[in-house]
């Protein structure tokens, strides 16, 4: 199986179409078998994945695909996974012992879940007492 994994630097590109170059690499019985990185920083979407599809790629797997392309991917046979970021190297063993990576979890500091910011906080009461 022909397998393509857009590329920033040595990570998985965030959304497909943003990649300069894409990792292209054969995968059969738990190994990867032969590998290339192709520019593709001149080639829009649609030329990208006809470039997939000439290059014998089934499985491109990316941070973010345009789900306008979807049909266009199909017809191809091509199938697409997104909503992954990471190590593409991490990816690609993944994907050569016949498992689907999975995105690794987000590090550093985010919005936590249920973070109002204050919104909505009484200011003026401080520790369960009044000010």
């Amino acid at each position: 199986m022909r397998v393509a994994l857009p590329l920033i630097g040595e990570d998985i590109a965030p959304r497909f179409c943003s990649a300069d170059h894409v990792l292209v690499a054969d995968l059969e019985e738990g190994a990867v078998t032969a590998r290339q990185v192709v520019g593709v920083s001149s080639v829009g979407l649609p030329k990208r994945l006809s470039l997939l599809a000439d290059l014998g790629v089934v499985w491109p797997v990316c941070g973010g695909f345009n789900r306008r392309f979807l049909p266009m991917s199909s017809a191809m046979g091509i199938r697409v996974t997104w909503g992954l970021w990471g190590s593409a190297e991490a990816a690609l063993k993944t994907l050569s012992m016949g498992g689907t990576p999975q995105p690794p979890a987000r590090q550093g500091p985010g919005r936590r879940r249920g973070h109002r910011r204050g919104r909505g906080r009484d200011t003026t009461r401080r520790g369960g007492r009044d000010a």
